[in-house]
């Protein structure tokens, strides 16, 4: 494991920990890249071992192809649509778990 990624570890512990001491819900958003569809795919295991909540939104096959329509053409970013289908996929989770 490379220190990036037991520093992402770490950081995730502690914000359980801050959450859940002021009685505030956590869930972890993983954000699709078009360059490697699973490139947070390290963490996921992670999360399911520490029971923290979230929504890998890499898994979801939309953001396949570089015909998908979600994507700049110059660039690796989510574009408008983009960010239309991880805001109604964000807003679809915070509707179905009220009480993580």
């Amino acid at each position: 494991m490379s220190w990036s990624e037991k520093k992402i570890e770490l950081a995730l512990l502690d914000l359980k920990r801050i959450s859940r001491e002021r009685s505030h819900d956590f869930v972890v958003v993983t954000m699709p890249i078009r360059s490697s569809q699973s490139a947070y795919g390290f963490i996921t295991p992670f999360l399911d071992k520490e029971e923290i909540p979230y929504l890998d939104l890499s898994a979801d096959p939309v953001w396949t192809g570089e015909n998908s329509g979600l994507w700049y053409k110059v660039d690796s970013h989510p574009n408008a649509k983009g960010y239309a289908h991880i805001a109604a996929s964000v807003h679809r989770l915070l509707n179905s778990t009220r009480d993580l």
